[in-house]
């Protein structure tokens, strides 16, 4: 940790922020969601879990952030918003989800020796940067499957298509990860404009996704 003397307060509003996500979902549940009530423990679970018991599973740790941020985040704030689920918003969660899990795993890549050494097992710490390279791929191209399949299927409009410009994003800080490999030099500043494209594909993916839905309709 770069600065100690401030876990206390990280601690304090890690705290607060799963307090309120928790009054958020009682509030919904109150007033008639009632099935965001299992579910949504469930996203409290993995809050609490990831750090101190997830990361210590490659598998687990790999599909805990898009089942938070992918799975749950848009079907459950789907149906808050009007009272049921609709295989749109399932299908719309996929691409989300891997392109979530492919940020985390990317992200990991610069911390893999501090992460060994704490024992955390995800894995970019159990097959390296060149394994976690080779399992991005695998999830931008799940990505871009599971929304073509979610417009073959008729769940999500032709519009959405779109949201595939965001996945060169991440695909290339991939390249640049390799190249740096290969030459053996530059990897950090490759780790970081990796992180960046992937941030950025998580980012403007269900931008644009969301978009293609509005415009649909």
């Amino acid at each position: 940790m770069a600065h100690p003397e401030d876990a206390a307060l990280a601690r304090f509003l890690a705290l607060a922020a799963l307090v309120f996500a928790g009054g958020v979902g009682a509030w919904f549940i109150a007033r008639g969601r009632t099935a965001l009530a299992v579910p949504g423990l469930l996203g409290l679970l993995l809050v609490v879990a990831y750090t101190p018991w997830l990361t210590r599973s490659a598998l687990a740790c790999l599909l805990a952030p898009g089942l938070g941020f992918g799975v749950l985040f848009v079907n459950l704030g789907f149906y808050a918003l009007t009272g049921q689920f609709a295989a749109a918003a399932g299908w719309a969660s996929l691409p989300v989800a891997l392109l979530t899990s492919n940020l985390l795993l990317v992200n990991q890549i610069p911390d893999i020796e501090a992460d060994r050494a704490v024992g955390r097992r995800h894995l970019a710490a159990r097959l390296g940067a060149r394994g976690a390279r080779r399992i991005s791929a695998w999830l931008l191209a799940a990505a871009a499957l599971a929304l073509l399949a979610g417009i073959g299927l008729g769940a999500l409009p032709p519009g959405t298509l779109f949201a595939l410009l965001a996945l060169p994003l991440g695909a290339t800080g991939l390249g640049l990860l390799a190249r740096a490999e290969r030459a053996a030099a530059g990897a950090g500043r490759a780790a970081l404009l990796a992180g960046l494209g992937a941030a950025a594909a998580a980012l403007l993916g269900p931008i644009l996704l969301a978009l293609g839905i509005l415009g649909s309709t």
